[in-house]
């Protein structure tokens, strides 16, 4: 309800308002280039991209108060997901087991128990799959939606349209999700055999592949997963440090597991008050990785907007898991350097490997590739149903996983788990970002603080600049395929260490 409420209010501002951008962009374009010059450039620059693309002023003011209706699939697929689907208890060796959407996401895909984790599996996707019909119509609604509006603003493509918004290159785009479909997938299927021998399974199933990449697990209180991300930030220097501390002692993040609550984890950053980070604590070892993940969200969010205007304080949706994934990078690069012993090694680059690049980068990839596909059905005008979103996801899983992996016929509807398809195309930010983070980690522990000063003057910049600008700041050179190799023989060499 109080989402409902805020979709109102916000429908209704973004009608008001709307004559801004049009007044704006009915200046000439010596006046616009003035303004580009100043402090908020980057956000003038922006709105000059999309002016070839503006309908009239009174046209734009409609559509905006029509933003609700457009924002409406995605607030019916979460009402769908976390408000009417409700999960039945399981049975396993005469013991029953609750289920929901948090448990099954955070507990259950990753039990070391195989006939918990498989059943738990089986009753999940069975379930979800009650709503197959209906969520299927919401995600067709959304990319219809997307691919009409792109044609009567004119673009070249519906990718062209959302592509636009990021300040990236179609070309940008194809290479992150071709270059890893082709060159990781290699890599995961031996990290695949390797989890595969350490749990001693006589085959690997889809369900099996969120399992930690070693039985020797072990659990963290908050308490601890607190100090080990602030001291693991210590390279970064004191002022940095002391915004982990902040969001501790203000309490920024809600740990619960609730009915209900949104799966994963989040972060909202709001100017002049606190970060909100959503998430689902276990108490497993992988957590640590995922408090640090958020907290670089949180971190980044204050340090642009102390050094940007609210309009360009954000970077592109292609940069920003860049600031949360080096959290974790610099968490590994902590833990090993406090601990050479093999078994820590084996323990953290597990880590590594099951967490954070196996969440971040292969799932997303796989979202990412499943949802390029579905784009390009819709752009040769497709009508798209269940078993079409099935089968494409399906296609997806079997070529990345080949024959290492059982792949069930129930996996093709993994789709219906995630919201980031309502978002734009975000899915392949995450392995983006991952390859910004994997290479400014490896510089940051080869060169130390000249590496750190530019990563902290990158983040500064929020929003001010392109994804390409702000990665060469970094260090780092996007329009080469060099950082996508580095980031494959980084998971490569920790695959080996497993």
């Amino acid at each position: 309800r109080r989402r409902l409420k805020i979709a109102k209010v916000a429908t209704e501002l973004q009608k008001d308002l709307s004559f801004l951008t049009s007044d704006l962009l009915a200046l000439d374009d010596s006046k616009l280039a003035e303004l580009s010059a100043g402090p908020y450039g980057a956000y003038i620059d922006f709105m000059r991209r999309r002016k070839p693309y503006r309908f009239s002023a009174e046209t734009e003011r409609v559509l905006e108060g029509m933003s609700f209706l457009h924002n409406l699939p995605y607030l019916a697929y979460e009402a769908a997901k976390l408000g009417d689907l409700e999960f039945p208890a399981f049975e396993v060796d005469g013991k029953e087991y609750p289920l929901s959407y948090s448990l099954y996401e955070t507990v259950y895909a990753e039990s070391p128990d195989t006939n918990v984790r498989r059943k738990a599996y089986e009753v999940f996707y069975d379930r979800i799959a009650s709503q197959r019909q209906t969520l299927a119509s919401l995600y067709f609604t959304e990319v219809l939606s997307q691919k009409s509006i792109s044609d009567m603003r004119g673009h070249d493509s519906v990718f062209q349209m959302l592509l636009l918004s990021q300040n990236v290159s179609r070309d940008l785009y194809d290479r992150q999700i071709d270059g890893l479909m082709r060159d990781l997938a290699p890599v995961m299927r031996r990290y695949a055999k390797k989890l595969q021998a350490n749990y001693g399974l006589d085959r690997l199933t889809y369900a099996d592949l969120r399992l930690p990449a070693t039985p020797d697990e072990r659990e963290v209180s908050v308490a601890e997963a607190w100090e080990v991300v602030e001291a693991s930030v210590a390279v970064m220097g004191e002022d940095y440090q002391a915004l982990i501390r902040q969001a501790k002692e203000e309490r920024w993040v809600d740990f619960a597991q609730n009915i209900g609550k949104s799966t994963g984890g989040f972060c909202a950053s709001v100017p002049d008050a606190p970060s909100y980070i959503l998430l689902n604590w276990n108490g497993g070892f992988s957590e640590v990785f995922t408090l640090a993940h958020e907290l670089g969200h949180a971190v980044q969010g204050k340090l642009a907007e102390r050094h940007n205007k609210m309009l360009q304080a954000h970077p592109s949706l292609y940069f920003i898991e860049a600031p949360s994934t080096i959290h974790e990078l610099l968490l590994t690069n902590y833990l090993l350097a406090k601990d050479d012993r093999p078994e820590t090694a084996r323990l953290v680059a597990g880590q590594m490997v099951a967490k954070t690049y196996f969440h971040n980068c292969v799932t997303h990839l796989l979202e990412a590739a499943f949802q390029r596909d579905v784009y390009r059905a819709i752009e040769s005008g497709e009508s798209l149903s269940a078993d079409d979103f099935d089968r494409l996801f399906l296609n997806v899983l079997k070529a990345f996983w080949g024959d290492e992996v059982e792949i069930p016929q129930s996996a093709g509807r993994t789709w219906m788990r995630q919201p980031h398809y309502y978002l734009g195309l975000y899915p392949y930010t995450y392995s983006a970002g991952l390859v910004v983070s994997t290479a400014v980690a490896k510089a940051i522990r080869e060169e130390g603080q000249p590496a750190v000063d530019r990563w902290i003057e990158t983040l500064k910049k929020g929003g001010s600049l392109s994804p390409v600008e702000l990665a060469r700041i970094a260090g780092v050179d996007l329009t080469t395929d060099r950082p996508l190799q580095t980031m494959v023989e980084t998971i490569a060499e920790l695959v080996d260490l497993i």
